[in-house]
């Protein structure tokens, strides 16, 4: 029968099941009909007793009959059409072959970062960007990175052959500013018609690139924008589907990762130069060694004490300098450390280039991955031989156990002595260049009756030196009277500072003396003098000029006869820029200015300060304190201190209440949830270091007391440092 015929109802009835299938599929089936003969109640199972085919008038369309035998020799038969299902069993298969396909490229595309040395991933991403490209079906990509604060730069890409590649690099913020939006808030950047982008700019710009679709995917690298993939299309516009967006999103990612391993490669080999040179220049040897025991690396410092090259020192090498009477006690020093993963001292001898044995002093530290994974040993080596004849000439005149003790305890009685004799003041404490500065200025100051101006950060003691300066003023007779600007509410500093007189304001039931007047013939403080309001500033400034105040509610002038000292951790400069702060009034207090080094300038003062609170603490307490290990006085000494000396008191007094013994030991504080906060990255660790510096100096770079001095660099090295890190000098610094 013909596939196009029509058949009539009437011409079904009485004829077989084949006859509703196409004339080349009947055959087929007649060796399946024994199959639906036999004894009906054996036919339980439906599946057993589908056929497919196609229909007699559509032998392109699927069917599927199914007969259902009854109790008699008659059946019935029922035809479906499976076409539509078919088409989407294969339209399935399909979507999850290109998903497995592409699964299987993205892993690939992973597994050669994984792999590829760091010279090498400009060529491994170009690779990567032709097989996704190829695998979409589109027709070129490129990867841009964020440059500055609101552009993107593009650092590769890739096309099909035939078309015209883009000059690198290119700036995407003039030419697709839609785009460089959308990407640095972290979204997508897609059309599929140029139509759709609403920025006319870049509507030109992609009809000039002849772009009809495009997707630019941004990524991250640590929690910020650092970039974005974009794919195109320049033959078909393109539409873009969820499945194919959250491909290229994970993309993205691989393409980020490459990025960060390779900077991280990077910063990690500058920061080994660094290290080598750093190395090389340091007055003291130093040495690597690996897991095996095995040195590996020796600086310039340890061939020129031994006269030897470097490839005779590695390896087992540098034992062959090692005194032979030493020998054996060194290396079973060395292995026990190495077995059990821990430092390690040790003292001997080792053969100088012109010949002559020199103690040393051998220091190492088990070098781990930061996972502690045993990596080996760095260390250093220190000739200690003038040290050594100086020990034993004290060994002659004491025995070992005496000798021990009375050093230790000398070492902390003068440190008590300096406390109390330190530049001959018995209030402030220290020995160091800054402070001896600074008390030099006091001395000058405090003969005379000139306003003084005392400058530094919270907690480096100003109001103690102000006491100082009236202390050897000839105003010391009477009390010095304190005031705390910041700490008085603005409405009532007036009256506190000038008096008030009965029913000058509601509330005011009697008459009350200022502070100005409780200071006549004597020194008034005004702490944190940045912080006064500026209408109080306009009459201070009169108490200036005229030496005359007027009690609040009274017209009467008061003259008196004050010595002025103010104090402040604001740069009252910047204020005077932001108009909080009286031009003329600075003027008028800034007559003497002292600058009050933080303890971070002054690190050689920490021990004398620490065995004075430890002396204040004691008697309080009711506890005894001998000792401070010099490794923990050390470990004081290499803190910053950003509390200055309130915080160092503080730790003090906290370390006292704990101790049980006659040995304290002083913990440094923990980090600031601030300090958590901030980035760990090199660049980011350097710029915070530097920045700080700059501000302890007033931003001065060079000279004794300048920026490079304090870092250990040349000036035009930390401008070029300062430039690259964008640090520039503040205008009112």
């Amino acid at each position: 029968m013909d596939h196009n015929e029509i058949v009539k109802l009437s011409e079904l009835v009485g004829q077989p099941v084949g006859r509703l299938r196409s004339e080349s599929l009947r055959s087929g089936r007649l060796e399946h009909r024994p199959n639906y003969t036999i004894i009906p109640k054996t036919l339980h199972n439906h599946a057993d007793r589908k056929v497919l085919g196609s229909l007699m008038n559509s032998p392109e369309a699927s069917t599927e009959t199914d007969l259902d035998f009854m109790q008699t020799t008659a059946g019935l038969a029922s035809i479906i059409d499976i076409n539509d299902r078919w088409h989407q069993q294969e339209e399935h298969l399909r979507t999850l072959s290109e998903h497995l396909e592409f699964e299987r490229i993205a892993v690939e595309i992973s597994g050669s970062f994984v792999k590829v040395a760091p010279g090498e991933v400009d060529q491994a991403i170009h690779a990567a960007q032709c097989r996704i490209v190829e695998a979409l079906d589109l027709d070129q990509s490129g990867l841009f990175h964020v440059e500055g604060e609101a552009d993107l730069l593009l650092t590769h890409h890739w096309q099909r052959p035939g078309e015209q590649p883009p000059p690198l690099p290119v700036s995407a913020r003039e030419q697709f500013p839609w785009t460089v939006a959308k990407i640095l808030d972290g979204e997508l950047a897609c059309f599929s018609s140029v139509k759709e982008i609403p920025n006319a700019v870049e509507r030109e710009s992609m009809e000039c690139y002849r772009v009809k679709s495009q997707v630019a995917v941004p990524f991250w690298i640590g929690g910020r924008v650092m970039g974005a993939v974009a794919f195109a299309s320049t033959c078909l516009e393109q539409q873009w589907s969820d499945e194919i967006l959250d491909r290229l999103r994970h993309i993205a990612q691989i393409f980020a990762v490459a990025l960060a391993r390779q900077d991280a490669q990077v910063m990690l080999r500058a920061s080994e130069d660094r290290f080598r040179t750093l190395a090389d220049n340091a007055p003291t040897m130093i040495w690597i060694c690996d897991r095996d025991r095995s040195c590996t690396w020796l600086n310039r410092q340890w061939l020129e004490f031994v006269g030897r090259p470097l490839e005779e020192q590695l390896g087992d090498g540098w034992m062959e300098s090692v005194h032979p009477d030493d020998l054996k006690s060194c290396i079973e020093v060395y292995t026990t450390a190495c077995n059990a993963c821990k430092p390690f001292s040790m003292e001997y001898r080792r053969r100088r280039h012109d010949g002559v044995w020199r103690w040393v002093l051998d220091k190492g530290s088990p070098n781990d991955t930061g996972a502690g994974t045993f990596e080996g040993y760095i260390g250093s080596c220190v000739d200690i031989t003038e040290q050594r004849q100086a020990k034993l000439q004290l060994e002659g005149e004491f025995t070992d156990a005496h000798r021990a003790g009375h050093k230790k305890q000398s070492a902390n009685r003068y440190l008590r002595r300096e406390v109390r004799e330190s530049l001959g003041l018995t209030s402030v404490v220290g020995r160091s260049p800054a402070i001896r500065k600074v008390v030099e200025l006091i001395k000058q100051v405090a003969a005379t009756d000139a306003t003084a101006l005392l400058l530094g950060e919270t907690g480096t003691g100003k109001e103690l030196f102000a006491t100082l300066i009236h202390e050897m003023s000839i105003r010391r007779a009477r009390t010095m009277v304190r005031v705390n600007c910041a700490a008085i509410p603005a409405t009532l500093i007036e009256s506190e500072l000038f008096g008030r007189e009965k029913g000058a304001y509601t509330g005011a039931l009697t008459r009350q003396i200022g502070r100005f007047e409780l200071a006549d013939h004597s020194t008034i403080f005004l702490d944190e003098i940045g912080d006064l309001p500026h209408e109080v500033q306009v009459k201070l400034l009169r108490v200036l000029e005229e030496r005359q105040i007027e009690r609040l509610g009274s017209t009467n002038g008061i003259r008196v006869d004050v010595r002025i000292i103010a104090a402040t951790h604001r740069n009252l400069e910047q204020r005077i820029s932001d108009d909080t702060f009286r031009a003329d009034l600075f003027y008028r207090l800034n007559v003497f200015p002292i600058q009050v080094p933080p303890l971070r300038e002054r690190t050689e003062d920490i021990p004398l300060l620490v065995w004075q609170f430890v002396e204040e603490f004691s008697k309080s307490f009711g506890k005894q304190i001998e000792t401070i290990s010099s490794e923990n006085m050390a470990a004081l000494q290499l803190y910053s201190w950003p509390g200055n000396i309130r915080e160092l008191r503080n730790v003090v007094e906290r370390s006292m209440i704990v101790s049980t013994g006659a040995h304290l030991t002083i913990s440094l504080p923990a980090p600031s949830i601030a300090a958590q906060r901030h980035s760990i990255a090199l660049e980011d660790v350097e710029k915070e270091h530097i920045l700080k510096v700059l501000e302890g100096t007033g931003w001065r770079i060079r000279g004794e007391s300048g920026a490079a001095r304090q870092l250990g660099l040349k000036p035009t090295t930390l401008e070029t440092r300062m430039a690259k890190l964008g640090l520039c000098r503040p205008k009112h610094a």
